[in-house]
This record gives structure tokens, sequence and C-alpha cells, in this order.
């Protein structure tokens, strides 16, 4: 009778101590075991796909070009967009059709002592373009002008010649289209033109990658000169 008492009450504590481990969680060795989960579906959108699925397409210049020239190679072909000029020149849904040049010496590379001045306004309206150009104050008369190809204090190859009133100051205009755009490239191996690519002539004045330039016998290089900006 006294064992079985004995035994009752060892099984009464060792149920007591059961029951605090129960009440304070699992032995600290031991992992407590944690409720499965169900994995997340991805949702279906049907035909919808994420933006890093669709195809790139480069932008299409105003022309649906789609070759690149190599600088100084003059261009490959009349609706040729120059990787060079980036979006701005080739992409914009609303092209510059208004460009401006103010001409003077200090823009003319190689040192050019001189106070003329002068001023020149390009208008396009579809395949022509029409100019205004004025000078004044040259060193002597003068005796050519043209729109060469090429950034700001680089010299570049004459693209549209210009026929200019022999004198230290003066008025012209005028137009041109394809037919009198010749084929020019820059001295530094930078963008060309080619004989009749006035569309890429265009794009060359949107990127301000051609100048206005008025010459003298005292300056052949170039008196007074300033780069076609699109307004």
């Amino acid at each position: 009778m006294e064992g079985r008492t004995r035994t009752r009450w060892r099984i009464r504590k060792r149920g007591r101590r059961g029951a605090a481990r129960n009440a304070y969680g699992p032995p600290a060795n031991r992992a407590p075991k944690l409720p499965s989960s169900t994995p997340l579906s991805t949702p279906q959108l049907g035909n919808v796909r994420h933006p890093a699925e669709r195809p790139f397409r480069a932008p299409a210049c105003e022309s649906g070009a789609t070759s690149f020239p190599r600088r100084g190679s003059g261009g490959t072909n009349a609706n040729a967009c120059p990787l060079e000029l980036g979006l701005a020149a080739c992409g914009s849904s609303n092209p510059a059709t208004h460009f401006r040049a103010t001409l003077n010496a200090a823009n003319e590379p190689g040192g050019v002592t001189s106070s003329g001045t002068g001023a020149a306004e390009y208008t396009v309206d579809g395949g022509t373009v029409s100019y205004t150009v004025t000078f004044t104050g040259l060193t002597a008369n003068a005796n050519a002008g043209h729109i060469h190809v090429g950034p700001a204090g680089v010299n570049g190859g004459v693209t549209v010649p210009f026929t200019v009133p022999r004198a230290p100051s003066g008025t012209f205009s005028g137009t041109f289209t394809a037919a009198n755009v010749a084929a020019a490239s820059t001295s530094d191996g930078g963008i060309g033109v080619d004989a009749g690519d006035y569309n890429g002539l265009l794009q060359l004045m949107r990127a301000g990658e051609t100048y206005t330039n008025i010459h003298t016998s005292n300056y052949p290089n170039g008196e007074i000169r300033g780069q076609n900006q699109p307004q």
C-alpha cells in the first residue's frame, strides 16, 4: 500500500513538471515547430507581360532611318541617322524647322582679328530651306559664304555654298534643296554628309553640327562664323 502511494506521487510530480515545460515552451535546444504555409501562386494576367519581357525597339529617326554612318564616312544614305548625334537630333516628334547663327571673329579657330559681325536665319519648309544672312564690318570684301559641317571650334567642309555681295557689309537671301547639298566632312574626322543628303544635313543642323561662315581675302578660311542652332 505504501509503495503504491509513492508511485502515484511520483507520477503526479512528473506530470506537474511536464505541464511546467509545456507552459514555458520547448527546451532551448529544440526548435519550435512552425505551422505549414501554402506557397503563394503567381497571378495570371492573361497576355500582359512584364515590361522587361517586351522587345526593345530603337527609336526611329523622322526620316525612317535604319543605318548609322561612322564618323568621317560622309554618311551612308539620305535617310541615315548618325549615331553620334543622339536622340535629340533624330527622335523628336517636333523637329526644329528654324535655325539661327550669330557670326563673329571669336568663333573662328586659329585666331582672327576682326570687328566684323553677322547673323544667319534658316527656315525649313518641306524639302526647301530659306535663308537670310547679314554681315557688317569685315576687314575686306566678302568673297564667299557657306554652310559648313562641324561643331564649334572645328573646321569642316562646305556643304551648301552661297553667292555673297562683294563688300565689307551686306545681306543675301535665297533657298536651297537637296540638289544644292554637297558632300562634306570635318577636318577632325567627324560626322559628314553625302551629296544630296538633305535629311542628313537637317539632322546635323538640329544637332548644332553645322556653321555659317563668311570668307574674305584677308581670312580665306573664314573671317566670321557661327554655329547654326535650332530655335
